[in-house]
């Protein structure tokens, strides 16, 4: 068990994690709770069929030894160009 992955401290946020086998990279989770055998994060899909939109939402344990790394976004900015005096 690895429980330094992912700290308590995250639940209820957006995490992204990213599986060694996976190149593709990383998936956003919502994260529900750490447990000793993992975490349990909550995922969800939009998919069209013959003209209804249906949105499904999965919970789901990811064993420790199932990822390589999470990490939480901590900030976003956003950065204006500087404008420089013309003169």
């Amino acid at each position: 068990m690895d429980g330094g992955k992912a700290p308590r401290a995250w639940v209820g946020e957006e995490i992204t994690v990213q599986w060694p086998s996976e190149p593709a990279g990383p998936h956003v989770f919502v994260l529900l709770d750490v447990v000793p055998e993992g975490l349990v994060v909550e995922y969800k899909t939009t998919e069209e069929r013959e003209g209804t939109t249906y949105e499904e939402t999965s919970h789901s344990l990811i064993p420790w030894n199932a990822f390589a790394w999470a990490a939480r976004l901590a900030s976003v900015e956003e950065k204006r160009p500087r404008v420089e005096d013309a003169e």
